[in-house]
């Protein structure tokens, strides 16, 4: 498995390597499904090192599955300030997880398929994208549950070690 993705280390230049080591923890533990150790390993990155968004947006990710709305917009919201230092992917991802947070499932579709025509085994977008048809009702929804069911799947495909679809 992965933890972390090779396009995301152009966005740790000049980022504090506590921070980053911090980030990658908290990944492999968000990978693993112990969202609450995660979030204490995202949050020792953010503390250490503002700028760095990526462990910013994964913190929001694991934030959202413990149902902690407002620590999950706490953390994209640091992030969104540092889009500029992430890959474009990622960037556009966060925009698409901002639109998920807020209930706008059509706009969110929007985003994290773009984040997935730059790559097309990019998990996390795999993921969210299961996530908007399981619990928003995007315009096109016409078998939501099957849209999340495919959705889950292709994240699966992408990194078979990443717990979180199996819920």
């Amino acid at each position: 498995g992965r933890s972390v993705d090779p396009a995301a280390l152009r966005a740790l230049t000049d980022r504090r390597p506590g921070a980053i080591a911090n980030w990658i923890q908290g990944a492999e533990l968000y990978r693993k499904s112990q969202f609450v150790a995660a979030i204490t390993y995202f949050r020792r990155a953010v503390d250490a090192d503002s700028a760095l968004a990526l462990a910013a947006l994964r913190g929001a990710e694991a934030a959202d599955w413990l149902d902690g709305p407002t620590e999950a917009r706490e953390f994209l919201t640091l992030a969104e300030a540092h889009l500029s230092l992430l890959p474009p992917k990622y960037a556009t991802f966060a925009t698409g997880l901002g639109h998920y947070f807020a209930g706008r499932a059509d706009s969110a579709l929007v985003h994290l398929r773009r984040a997935l025509a730059a790559d097309s085994g990019f998990t996390a977008a795999w993921m969210t994208v299961g996530e908007v048809f399981f619990h928003l009702l995007p315009q096109e929804a016409s078998a939501p549950d099957s849209a999340a069911r495919a959705a889950f799947l292709a994240t699966r495909r992408t990194d078979p070690g990443f717990a979180p679809p199996l819920y």
